[in-house]
């Protein structure tokens, strides 16, 4: 366990700073209503999350169900915002941007809110429908390529699966997960797919967004496109 979370916190750079306070009045909102694309989990996902797969590899998400056609669990999507926030001036297209995903999630492309220089910006995750978050876990599923860089290895790989609960808990307690721009590590680091649980009673809420750069699609995985 230990050495999985020091390879996510190399991968992601998790900011040490605390929080201040909030202004989201001067933040730039998005509102997303474009239902999100399907994609596939693996099937150690369903386990982690208490839901029984079907079949051998991977499926795609939606509720699983017993030999009687009965849903085990009731799965139901949840709305999922992100928010942006500049650490340097002028990294992002606004210091604040704060976007609005519909029930299920949604994508994002990092292209669109990338400003004009090199630097690191915070990434924070509100649920709005969990006032109580209860069973809440946190998932990754990398579709970026593994790169090195100055000498360092940046990324997982493609297909990798990280349970990262415990640092999505953490980071959001703080300013949230800190990426860097430079030689676009932030892709390497960001793409791919998040996933997060709510497990309640035998009711398992879930949201997602997936991560892509319109600009960048070298430093994706070749089967990183939706289904």
């Amino acid at each position: 366990m230990k050495i999985l979370i020091t390879i996510v916190l190399s991968l992601i750079l998790m900011a040490c700073e605390k929080q201040p306070v909030e202004n989201h009045a001067t933040a730039e909102k998005i509102t997303v209503d474009e239902k999100p694309d399907d994609f596939k989990v693996p099937v150690q996902m369903w386990d982690d999350v208490e839901t029984d797969p079907v079949g051998i590899g991977e499926k795609k998400i939606e509720p699983t169900e017993d030999e009687s056609g009965m849903n085990r669990n009731t799965i139901l999507f949840s709305p999922l915002t992100i928010i942006l926030k500049e650490h340097n001036s002028d990294v992002l297209s606004h210091s604040e941007i704060r976007i609005e995903l519909p029930r299920g999630g949604g994508k994002i492309d990092l292209s669109k809110y990338r400003g004009d220089r090199a630097g690191s910006f915070f990434v924070q995750f509100e649920w709005p429908d969990w006032a109580e978050p209860g069973d809440l876990r946190s998932f990754y599923i990398s579709q970026a390529r593994k790169r090195k860089l100055d000498g360092e290895i940046y990324g997982v790989g493609c297909n990798k699966y990280l349970e990262i609960t415990s640092l999505i808990n953490k980071s959001n307690e703080k300013m949230g997960l800190k990426f860097n721009t430079t030689r676009d590590r932030h892709i390497t680091a960001l793409g791919g797919h998040f996933v997060f649980s709510n497990k309640k009673g035998r009711q398992i809420f879930l949201t997602q967004v997936t991560f892509t750069d319109s600009k960048n699609p070298a430093l994706f995985c070749e089967d990183s496109k939706p289904l």
